[in-house]
Order: C-alpha cells, then structure tokens, then sequence
C-alpha cells in the first residue's frame, strides 16, 4: 500500500508539473530544453529519452530561445528570465505537491521518511537489477 500510495502522489506531483510547464506555454519537447539547459541532465539523455528526432529537438531550442529564456550561442544554458520562469514553475510544483502531506502534518511526514527510506533500502539491498536501484546503491555506498 506504502508504495502504491507513494506512486500516486508523484504522480499527482508530476500532473502539477506538466500543468504548470504548460501555463509558462512549453509543449513536452520545450520543457526537456529548458531542462537541459539547467545543466542537470544532458541534453542528448533528455532528447533520446522521450524519442524526440534531432528536427523536433532543434524546434524545441529555437522556440525556447525565440522566448528569451535562453544564452547566446550554441550550448544550452539558460539566462535570467529563463531560470526565473523555471525557479517560478519548480516552486509552484513544490506547493501544490505540499497538500497531500499538510494532511498527515510533521510527524506523519517523519513517520513516513523513516518507513520510505527503510523500505528503499530494502529494495535497493535486494540487488533486483534495476538501473535506477544500483545508481542508489553506489550513492549510498560512496
């Protein structure tokens, strides 16, 4: 139930995301530029993730340039406006996903870190060959 449980509210928290990417006017492929250009994650993982061909992906720059959210050249990186706009949907997102968790208060949050991480853990133990566990597992490791 813990898991299910923990799988609907980062959904719930990534339908706020893609709401709010949308009132700032970004379609899918602009949102992953504009992602990239945080420097996070590459932007060649982002583009490959979601299968956007080299065509779509350079109209998803030239539109998010075209914005004024991006430096000049050709890496991708973005300037004032573009990390306020994207400082403004990332807080946004971090309080419409706070509600869920209001309800259960500072304890219940504690209670459930405490019993998320251990079961995480366990997961993560258990050596079940996924990618995203063996990167946790080097992190904690290291």
């Amino acid at each position: 139930m813990l898991w299910h449980a923990q799988s609907l509210l980062r959904e719930f928290r990534g339908d706020s995301h893609v709401a709010l990417l949308h009132t700032e006017g970004l379609n899918g492929v602009e949102a992953l530029v504009v992602h990239a250009a945080t420097g996070d994650v590459p932007a060649a993982a982002l583009q490959m993730s979601r299968a956007w061909d080299n065509d779509q992906w350079a109209e998803g720059v030239a539109s998010v340039r075209a914005r004024g959210w991006l430096e000049d050249g050709p890496e991708l990186h973005l300037n004032e406006v573009g990390r306020d706009r994207r400082q403004r949907v990332e807080h946004q997102t971090d309080v419409l996903g706070s509600y869920p968790y209001e309800a259960i208060g500072e304890t219940g949050c504690s209670r459930l870190l405490e019993i998320s991480e251990r079961l995480s853990g366990e997961v993560i133990d258990a050596d079940l060959g996924f990618p995203a566990a063996l990167a946790a597992r080097r992190r904690l490791r290291a």
